[in-house]
């Protein structure tokens, strides 16, 4: 005999779903709230105790030119002077910069989830290890992010163009890699604008990129650091913030290749690999049935692979495979192909979402 469900069950079970479903904003907002409130409390600790990490979190962010030209050095240039002309300590500025930035990284990936509506598969993008929850602080590429998001936020506007921009700019006077997410900032520009506004634009960005580049492989390394690192002592920190990224721009590519050797030898490189590779799983089943045309995956996937050059220069993989799943979300975000699918199963969205709350992924192997 056929199994049939009663009506008062069948009630039930309807009475569910739609709870469920009307859920799923909320818990989105009040996971994004505490992971802000947990990365914040890294950025304080960077700046109240001067924890040991802070020759990697806060010394990438104070390398400068004082010992003369070098990649990188621009954006600590900008806080010293920053800190200089205001009176302000240094640690405060770097704490108010980075505040700034993660807050408006929050905001904006946030704001692109309810836009047009609230997105499941968005919201279990963003919420992935490797998504919007990854880092233990405030990194460089988040900039580039809010420059993808004023795309798309302020899209086919002046205003989004030129604070794209100048997002863009900031985020390459601080890391050269960071050229190799202008193809993202490109695609976007082709689906937002039209005309010589579009041609405009994409010279703009292309020629920062290069500009950064360029500097980069002129001034590659320094022989000494004694005065890049007098220059941020002087200003209260302790000696240790010049043992890592500021002591990195010592190393030669040589010895760059043997540390990086060192890294591919580990079996926990390729386990690495492995769990942040899985997540792309996890993505192909979030935007199943909802997905883009082929055209717009073969764009996507040229923006991601982009950044592959990264695995190569330097050993910060989690990073990397971070910028590869922000920049899917964010071309996935803009193209808003799943306003007309069906809400994602439950047994897809809660593991989504809840998975970046359990699992930490280390910043550094």
């Amino acid at each position: 005999m056929p199994t049939t469900v009663s009506l008062p069950l069948a009630n039930r079970q309807l009475r569910f779903t739609a709870l469920e479903t009307a859920a799923r904003p909320w818990i989105f907002v009040i996971l994004v709230a505490l992971w802000v409130a947990a990365t914040w409390q890294w950025l304080w600790a960077d700046y109240a105790d001067m924890a040991v990490n802070i020759k990697w979190r806060v010394g990438e962010w104070l390398i400068n030119s004082e010992s003369g030209r070098v990649r990188r050095g621009l954006m600590g240039d900008g806080l010293i002077w920053l800190a200089d002309t205001t009176g302000l300590s240094l640690a405060f500025v770097v704490l108010a910069i980075k505040s700034s930035i993660l807050a408006l990284y929050a905001g904006l990936t946030a704001l692109l989830v309810f836009k047009n509506g609230f997105s499941d598969r968005l919201a279990a993008m963003a919420l992935l290890p490797l998504g919007l929850v990854f880092v233990e602080g405030v990194y460089k590429e988040m900039l580039v992010y809010v420059a993808l998001a004023m795309l798309i936020v302020w899209r086919g506007r002046l205003l989004g163009l030129v604070a794209a921009w100048f997002a863009y700019a900031v985020a390459l006077a601080g890391h050269e890699g960071l050229a190799l997410l202008l193809p993202a900032i490109l695609i976007l520009l082709w689906w937002t604008h039209e005309g010589w506004v579009r041609s405009a634009a994409m010279l703009a960005f292309s020629v920062i990129a290069l500009a950064s580049g360029l500097y980069a492989v002129v001034f590659t390394n320094l022989s000494d650091i004694s005065a890049m690192c007098a220059a941020v002592t002087d200003r209260g920190f302790p000696a240790r913030v010049c043992d890592g990224a500021m002591w990195y721009t010592k190393v030669d590519e040589t010895s760059a290749a043997m540390l990086l050797n060192a890294v591919y030898n580990q079996p926990r490189f390729y386990a690495f690999l492995a769990a942040g590779g899985a997540q792309w799983v996890v993505i192909y089943m979030v935007w199943r049935g909802a997905g883009p045309t082929v055209r717009q995956r073969l764009m996507i996937a040229a923006a991601v692979l982009a950044i592959l050059p990264l695995f190569y220069l330097a050993f910060d993989y989690g990073r990397w495979m971070s910028m590869q799943v922000m920049v899917a979300f964010f071309a996935l975000a803009l193209l808003r192909t799943d306003r007309d699918a069906p809400p994602l199963p439950a047994v897809i969205f809660w593991p989504s979402v809840t998975l970046g709350a359990f699992v930490q992924v280390p910043v550094f192997l």
